[in-house]
């Protein structure tokens, strides 16, 4: 089952209790996915792409108990950044086990570009981790 419009990891299990004790469905959440160099470029692509849906994605969220106009928390709903190393990149990749993908927006200033590096500095961090 796919659970599209989030990254948020903490959706996952109300999702399985959702589906029932012993459902062997298993879940994919999906999210709009910016990497490039440019990490502040990657994180402005991303919340241009998922700002005319992100306030009703968010408001169904019940893990985020998000009061009103409260401002709902941008990195729950995608993965975007530089693909920088080290732990902190690692712990908020796999951590929260979210993946990064090309999704239908652009991975990063130039489609090609973005993909490897998602290709040859992100995905061997989770290899890693």
């Amino acid at each position: 089952m796919k659970v599209g419009g989030t990254a948020n990891p903490e959706l996952v299990p109300l999702v399985r209790e959702w589906l029932g004790p012993g459902s062997a469905t298993q879940i994919v959440v999906g999210c709009v996915s910016a990497i490039d160099e440019d990490g502040h470029w990657a994180r402005e692509r991303v919340r241009a792409a998922v700002a005319p849906y992100l306030e009703v994605v968010a408001r169904r969220d019940p893990t985020l108990g998000l009061g009103r106009g409260e401002e709902p928390p941008l990195d729950r709903f995608t993965i975007a950044g530089a693909p920088r190393g080290g732990r902190r990149a690692r712990a908020r990749a796999v951590g929260r086990g979210r993946r990064p993908r090309r999704a239908r927006h652009a991975a990063g200033a130039d489609d090609a570009a973005g993909i490897d590096l998602i290709c040859e500095r992100v995905l061997p961090l989770l290899r890693s981790g």
